[in-house]
């Protein structure tokens, strides 16, 4: 059956719709990430309390490297979304892709002698690393780079903190809120 005009018009425009509705909600979860984990790393101090001084101290180089490294994807980020080039997205990539094996290997450097301090770092690790790496599947594939499958919501990352640093702690869990950008 041959459709109208119309009919045509109005698919092609219910494509196009859909694809920028498709758009704004991955640019909104790509910020809605970043944001989530710059809480996390914000809040995580708090939320391992007490620990000694030593491990403090060596927790807080940790959260520098993240905060550090997160405010440097968000403005990477802010590049590339106002410029479109693909050398912006090259350095966004490689900035998500640096936080992602810096990190862990930072915190790994650390040697927090506190267990339950160490397990609830490494799921902070975890979860930034996680956050970075759906970030990095919700951006446009660069020539070489291979697509990758399903990411992580936001609710879900929210939902890592709540479960594996705050163990169900209400007070916890209000450090790190989803909060929708743009």
């Amino acid at each position: 059956m041959k459709r109208s005009f119309a009919d045509r018009f109005f698919a092609a425009a219910l494509a196009v719709a859909f694809c920028v509705a498709m758009t704004a909600c991955t640019v909104d979860q790509v910020l809605t990430d970043i944001d989530l984990a710059l809480q996390m790393s914000a809040n995580i101090a708090a939320a391992i309390e007490p620990i000694s001084p030593a491990d403090a101290a060596l927790l807080t180089l940790a959260i520098n490297i993240a905060t550090t490294g997160l405010q440097v994807i968000q403005t990477d980020y802010d590049q590339w979304k106002a410029s479109g080039a693909q050398t912006d997205l090259q350095k966004l990539e490689a900035a998500l892709t640096t936080l992602k094996t810096n990190l862990p290997m930072e915190l790994a450097a650390a040697h927090i002698t506190n267990p339950a301090s160490i397990a609830k770092a490494n799921a902070w690790v975890n979860l930034v690393v996680t956050t970075c790496t759906a970030v990095l599947q919700l951006l446009p594939q660069t020539p070489g780079t291979a697509a990758m499958a399903v990411f992580p919501t936001p609710q879900k990352i929210k939902a890592g903190w709540d479960m594996d640093i705050c163990a169900g702690a209400k007070t916890c869990s209000d450090l790190v809120k989803i909060h929708k950008i743009r």
